[in-house]
């Protein structure tokens, strides 16, 4: 039996979380790769970080049994999404609209969880605008070309051509590097390509906000 589920919407997310708490806290996260979806856990603390494949998968009985499941033997439920943007169709659709929605998901449903948004539980974004800021100083003139490559490819107006968004951005910077891009085999804790030392004040509150699960466990 699990002391704390926590679900998110993705591998960045799970692989992100997992190198968190390592470097925060100390703890060790066994990754099963050779499921449908990876598996993350560690058995002493007895945490689990789950994927749940995206935004408006929480909601579907498999999660919502699992999250009622937790509340009835005493787990600590946890969901952290994005908060993605204002105005868009599709996704989380802003900050604000992401608050209302899990709010809804545990109104509507009988379900408890605490939630943390992408990506400093306050503005619109994803993940990567964290992993973004993240980026330690003597690299960020890698990414600055990257940005300026894309910009330059944008300014053609040509509609053949594919501009990169935030997510393939942050891929390249690792791949520019020379460090391996496949979401699953990144290392968060690798002090070369990302910096968790918390000077970084999204990071901060990101674990202010997991202190309070991990100090009762």
């Amino acid at each position: 039996m699990n002391n704390l589920s926590i679900f998110c919407e993705g591998v960045t997310d799970q692989l992100f979380l997992a190198d968190c708490l390592e470097f925060f806290y100390g703890f060790k996260f066994e990754r099963n790769f050779d499921t449908k979806k990876i598996k993350i856990f560690n058995k002493s603390r007895k945490i689990e970080i789950i994927d749940v494949g995206g935004c408006t998968k929480l909601s579907n009985d498999l999660y919502l049994n699992q999250l009622k499941d937790n509340i009835e033997y005493g787990i600590r439920n946890v969901v952290i999404f994005d908060a993605d943007t204002t105005g868009k169709t599709n996704g989380n659709k802003g900050f604000k609209a992401c608050t209302q929605k899990l709010n809804d998901i545990k109104k509507n449903n009988g379900v408890d969880f605490e939630y943390f948004i992408w990506p400093n539980h306050k503005d619109d974004g994803i993940i990567e605008n964290l992993l973004k800021n993240l980026i330690p100083a003597n690299k960020m003139n890698v990414y600055n070309c990257i940005e300026s490559h894309q910009i330059c490819l944008s300014s053609l107006n040509d509609e053949k051509i594919r501009i990169a968004d935030l997510k393939e951005k942050i891929g390249y910077y690792l791949f520019t590097c020379n460090s391996d891009s496949n979401v699953k085999k990144r290392n968060y804790k690798d002090t070369d390509f990302w910096n968790l030392d918390l000077t970084n004040t999204e990071l901060i509150k990101l674990k202010s906000f997991l202190d309070s699960f991990v100090s009762e466990i």
